[in-house]
């Protein structure tokens, strides 16, 4: 084969190799892009837990100052700050985990690791929402009289419609993260692409969960 068959077909290879790695690497930025609006719903997911973190606060502390106005209280020591209740604690727990989660996959959302944390992380606030809530609202279709007389009830009420809200908006972002990562993860596998990619360590990226608690409402209010 002459030297100028060799070198048009470099030259096609080339051409061919550049194309490839660009249309990669404008598919990854589509996805390391896209996890900015995943990001701003999961604030907003966050922000109602937040919320209710306070109105536990303020639950606690009057059940605090209801506990110092009693005949014993005055006879003892001062106590301490108010104490939240164990599920509020499980609901904090599970609301700095999400937060610290989120925080990773924000500047790594590429990485398999930090996906597969902040998953984790989203199904376990979900998760324990879910419970706090069914305990602080009553059933669906039930009396309303049935609410926590310590002001959590009706805080809650507003909380739950505000969170199904924000769990649809997150549901949506996420669908459309998703759809980027599929297209990146089918260029990467496909033949010649895959060549190219694996020369970049380019590999495919994990999907954003969707916990049953975003695809079904958990109360009806």
């Amino acid at each position: 084969m002459s030297a100028w068959l060799w070198g048009t077909l470099a030259a096609v290879l080339l051409c061919w190799a550049t194309g490839a790695y660009n249309r990669l690497v404008r598919l990854r930025a589509a996805v390391s892009g896209g996890f900015a609006s995943v990001a701003e719903t999961s604030q907003r997911l966050s922000g109602v837990v937040h919320a209710a973190l306070d109105l536990e606060a303020a639950a606690a502390a009057r059940v605090s100052d209801a506990a110092l106005q009693s005949d014993e209280a005055r006879q003892a020591e001062p106590g301490g700050p108010a104490t939240l209740s164990a599920e509020a604690q499980l609901l904090r727990g599970a609301l700095m985990q999400y937060v610290a989660a989120l925080a990773v996959v924000q500047s790594r959302p590429l990485s398999t690791e930090a996906v597969g944390a902040f998953n984790a992380a989203q199904a376990l606030l979900l998760e324990v929402w879910a419970g706090r809530e069914q305990s602080v609202l009553p059933a669906p279709g039930g009396p309303a009289d049935t609410l926590l007389d310590d002001g959590l009830g009706a805080g809650y009420q507003v909380l739950a419609s505000q969170w199904q809200q924000a769990q649809a908006q997150h549901r949506l972002t996420t669908e459309k993260f998703n759809d980027l990562v599929h297209g990146y993860n089918e260029a990467v596998r496909q033949f010649p692409a895959v060549i190219m990619a694996w020369a970049a360590s380019f590999r495919p990226v994990p999907l954003v969960e969707l916990p049953k608690a975003l695809t079904t409402p958990i109360s009806s209010l």
